[in-house]
């Protein structure tokens, strides 16, 4: 869990392992998600599956003292040593997590209390913060969230292609 704030947020193209769900509180620009590019302002909820290259890229401000401003969350999909997305109380959870693998996007109510929830995380820790964010996942699953990679993308994880795409 992180807060994330700059005066800008750079491009930056990069993947890992966990899940990743990203609240802008301050910034706008051009979201790049896999083979999606749009523009994102404050508010903007995205969930990223494991190893789905993202990155934000803030607009210049005019002013040139805004500060850009998220919350983000990277999570494991899974417990170590359990099964415990094979379980019938996980199975909306897993399935919004299977559909993240592309990205989704939420611009719903249930994007509201899902922001609302992972400001309020910021002050829990251990078994308190992990409730939370299995409350917000549930209430994602009855949130839709619009797919942002098309179907024909596929990402290449490799350093070097990274560094590349960077310059």
């Amino acid at each position: 869990f992180s807060l994330k704030s700059s005066p800008a947020f750079p491009f930056k193209w990069h993947f890992h392992p966990e899940y990743e769900l990203t609240l802008i509180l301050e910034s706008s620009g051009a979201r790049f998600v896999g083979d999606s590019n749009e523009s994102y302002s404050a508010g903007d909820l995205v969930l990223l599956g494991s190893n789905l290259p993202p990155t934000w890229l803030s607009a210049p401000s005019s002013s040139g003292g805004a500060r850009h401003k998220a919350t983000v969350i990277h999570f494991a999909g899974a417990v170590p040593g359990e099964d415990f997305g094979a379980s019938p109380e996980m199975k909306e959870v897993s399935q919004l997590l299977k559909r993240a693998a592309r990205g989704l996007h939420f611009e719903t109510r249930k994007r509201d209390e899902a922001a609302a929830a992972m400001l309020r995380m910021k002050k829990q820790d251990g078994l308190e913060r992990l409730l939370s964010l299995l409350g917000v996942l549930q209430g994602l699953t009855r949130g839709g969230g619009r797919k942002l990679a098309s179907p024909a993308f596929v990402p290449s994880n490799r350093e070097r292609d990274l560094k590349r795409i960077d310059r």
